[in-house]
């Protein structure tokens, strides 16, 4: 029986030991019947899982790295999200100011130098983080929602 997900984050003391026991049962009883097994993770966490038992890296002989977006790469996601939020105004995106888009460019550099920065993953929780903050400071009636710089 697998350990709750919350034990699968942890690598360290004895949930880290039941990770690893109960990593390798699993591992033993997949490689019997021949059935892949992705094992997913930022590369700091899956380093440090694999230093912690070195025979691991046996079970899992090739890896698929995904590198990083690029900054353009994020700032045209941000902007495709945005766009599909019906209800906003995105007119200050089409095509952003040079200030804006230099400004933006430079955030999302700086973002993805961040050990946890996760790419599309944080850049829906960017655009979340907007539309909350549009709909937070829009007074009643709610008219049109501008996304402004």
């Amino acid at each position: 029986m697998l350990p709750p997900p919350t034990l699968w984050a942890s690598t360290l003391g004895k949930r880290g030991q039941r990770l690893r026991n109960s990593l390798k049962k699993l591992l033993a009883k997949f490689f019997l019947f021949i059935k892949p097994i992705i094992l997913a993770g930022y590369d700091a966490d899956i380093n440090r899982l694999m230093s912690i038992n070195p025979g691991l890296t046996s079970c899992f002989p090739e890896a698929v790295i995904f590198n990083h977006l690029s900054p353009e790469e994020c700032l045209n996601l941000l902007t495709q999200l945005l766009r599909k939020k019906k209800s906003l105004n995105t007119s200050v995106l089409d095509p952003p100011s040079e200030i804006l888009r230099n400004q933006l460019l430079e955030h999302f550099t700086h973002l993805s130098k961040l050990p946890s920065w996760g790419n599309a993953h944080n850049i829906q929780s960017i655009v979340k983080s907007i539309f909350g903050s549009i709909i937070s400071t829009s007074t009643l009636p709610i008219g049109p929602l501008v996304v402004t710089k």
